[in-house]
This record gives C-alpha cells, structure tokens and sequence, in this order.
C-alpha cells in the first residue's frame, strides 16, 4: 500500500516534457561527476516543485575557520515545496562542486522549515567551492538550484615568530603596527563592510587583520571583554606583553582597531589599556579557538 500511494504522489507531481533542463552546473565544459562520486541522473525534470532558496552561507560568503584549523561548513537551504501536494516531505540532494569536479551528492531528508547538510568531505583553504540542491521524491526530480558559491578561510598563519619573553619585572614595549591597520582596510574593505556581527556581519575582517599582525610577531591576537575569553571583541586586538603562554593571559596591550564599528568603518590604532584599567576590569588574550600562542 504504501508502494502504491508513494508511486501515486510522484505521478501526481511529475512535470510536463516542457520544463526545461539545468544538467550542467558550472559551464557548458563543466563535468559533473568529475571527481570520486558519480552524479545522479540529469534530465528534464520529472517533479514539480520550486526549487530551494535562500542559501546558507550566502552567496560568495567565506566560511569562518573552527578549532583546530579545522573547515567547518554547513550548507543550508529554505525547503522546497511541491505544486501539487504541499504537505509530502521532499527529499534534498546536494552537490558540491571544487572547479568542475563533482565531491558529494548526497540526499537529505527535509528538515523542519530548512534542510541543511555538514560537509563531510576534507575542503581546502582559500579555495572556492559551488553547490546547488534539488527536490527529490523517489525516482522524480525538480529543476535544480542557481549555483551558489563559497570560499574557504586563509589558511592560518603558523605564528612562528615571536618575541621573546621580557626580562624579569619587565614587559615589552607595544609596538606600532598602525600601518599593518591601514593596509588591511585598504586591501579588504568587502571584508570591513561586513564586519558588524550585530548586524549579520562575520569574523572575516578581523581574522584577515589578527592574521597580518601575526605574521611578524604571533604576541597579536584577540581581545576577551572584561576578561571573559568566550566573548571576543569584534574591533579591538591584543598585543601580549609578558612572560609565558599569551593564551588567556591579562598582561596585554588592549587595541581599538575600527572606528564606528556598526557605522562606518575606519581603521584606528587607540591604546585603551589604562582606559580599560580605570574602569576597574580588564583584557584578555585569546585566539578564539583559531589558535592558542
């Protein structure tokens, strides 16, 4: 019985021989199935059903980096929905393209308003990957997604260089690094554009500069709030300046980096140690799971 109403639903949904075709999803030399996986059947498609939207990451989007140097991501998008049988639960198929080579495929069952997938397969650095998703429902398929992209994070920087530890009783000099500032904004400023996280903006900005401070001295990283390591600040940076490991220590220089955060942007370069002092609290150094010295 079920066999029947299930075969009965797609004859439902299935497609005129008018609809068209989206078989290739890079360009016309692209080879789907290019890579270790071979793809599923193209074609006209056989189910009628509007195709998913609203991706997560969103379009062009780079990715953030997650403990450990690790690649995290999780592609996510609004469900699709049949023409004619609202209430049948669409199975998803994703495909996730590195160039024209085809890395995964997978169908997922709907989820509960989205439908999301965690990338399982090992993704590089900096590298821009494709993806788009379709509806399925046992042998019939809709039109597939627009192609959508992502990029990968910089791969970190190793932090091999290092100022070594102040004498006794002493610390370290803060060093000026205002021009390392400027440049970032002037290289990146896609990057500043989004970096108000209240309002939807990401790390992407502040990583990008974090990591140009490290290259010459891995003493930079970034600042916890009144101490708090699990709650980074989204425009100040840390310059460590005693002795030992930097993670989580207190002995830091505290540096407003962004003017008008959630304004407009501008690079800054404004001591507020003693400021943050006076007020009676304190930094904190952190690497915000990114990294740890």
């Amino acid at each position: 019985m079920k066999y029947a109403i299930q075969i009965g639903l797609v004859s439902l949904l299935a497609a005129s021989a008018a609809c068209s075709s989206n078989s290739n999803p890079l360009s016309p030399s692209a080879t789907p199935g290019g890579g270790n996986v071979a793809a599923v059947p193209e074609g006209t498609p056989t189910l009628k059903a509007n195709a998913p939207a609203s991706p997560s990451p969103a379009m062009g989007a780079t990715t953030e980096l997650g403990p450990q140097n690790t690649i995290p991501v999780t592609l996510s998008v609004a469900n699709a929905v049949a023409t004619h049988a609202n209430a049948v639960a669409l199975g998803h198929r994703f495909q996730l393209f590195e160039g024209s080579a085809l890395l995964a495929e997978p169908l997922i069952p709907a989820g509960s308003g989205r439908t999301s997938w965690t990338v399982t397969t090992q993704l590089k650095f900096d590298t821009v990957y494709t993806w788009r998703v379709r509806a399925e429902l046992a042998d019939a398929y809709a039109a597939w997604s627009p192609n959508w992209t992502f990029r990968t994070p910089a791969a970190p920087v190793s932090g091999a260089n290092r100022t070594p530890d102040p004498a006794p009783g002493t610390r370290l000099p803060l060093p000026n690094r205002s021009g390392v500032v400027n440049a970032a904004y002037a290289e990146r400023p896609d990057l500043v554009r989004r970096s108000c996280q209240s309002r939807g903006g990401t790390w992407e900005f502040m990583d990008y500069l974090v990591d140009k401070l490290r290259v010459e001295d891995n003493r930079w990283g970034y600042n916890g709030k009144r101490g708090n390591a699990n709650d980074p600040s989204e425009d100040i940076v840390d310059y460590h300046w005693g002795a030992g490991p930097s993670n989580n220590s207190t002995q830091v220089y505290i540096m407003d980096v962004m003017l008008s955060h959630c304004g407009n942007p501008a690079p800054a370069w404004i001591d507020q140690t003693g400021v943050t002092a006076s007020q009676g609290t304190i930094g904190r150094w952190t690497g915000r799971g990114r990294f740890t010295n």
